[in-house]
């Protein structure tokens, strides 16, 4: 209302308004494959909770992509499909109130698993020693990953995982013993 100097009225103006939700807590990471990431969250203790939606948005970290998801009413958790394998993602979630207010975001990395490597062979063995090699796969960060090599005995005697250096497809195994199957 408007108030003159002799204390006159105007007729009263209304608005309504709905003030920002909290922000999600404890946002994790709880599953990923090589072409999706599930994230899960506390959700704000606020009175309207049940009637919250939440945004997420997913950025990649290797090229121009960006995608914009909604939850259902409640939800505490999001499965990211159609991801690109071995990728890191930027993911961020917003609470969002049936009036279309949003809260802060929360903000996590999360990585999709690698493709695995295929035609795993053995091009050479000696007496003491493997060399193995095998296909890499052609996501887009290959030429960052390494390699990890467990060779086990099956007298269970030898059990050893080596990591490469990035880029190798072949991998010599030494210290072995004569006649001896190993996976």
């Amino acid at each position: 209302k408007s108030v003159t100097p002799e204390n006159t009225l105007s007729d009263p103006e209304m608005v309504k308004c709905t003030t920002n939700p909290s922000p999600v807590t404890r946002l994790s990471l709880v599953n990923r494959t090589v072409r999706s990431l599930v994230l899960k969250w506390t959700v704000p203790n606020n009175t309207r909770v049940a009637e919250y939606t939440y945004s997420i948005t997913v950025t990649s970290d290797t090229g121009p992509f960006t995608a914009t998801y909604t939850t259902q009413r409640a939800a505490d958790q999001f499965q990211v499909l159609d991801l690109q394998p071995g990728v890191e993602y930027s993911l961020t979630v917003t609470s969002v109130s049936p009036e279309n207010t949003s809260s802060a975001p929360e903000n996590l990395n999360g990585t999709t698993n690698p493709s695995p490597v295929t035609n795993l062979t053995v091009l050479n063995s000696t007496t003491e020693s493997l060399v193995i090699n095998w296909t890499v796969s052609t996501d887009a960060r290959v030429s960052a990953y390494r390699y990890a090599v467990t060779v086990t005995s099956d007298t269970g005697d030898f059990d050893v995982t080596n990591i490469t250096r990035k880029g190798e497809d072949v991998f010599e195994v030494t210290g072995l013993k004569p006649g001896v199957k190993y996976n």
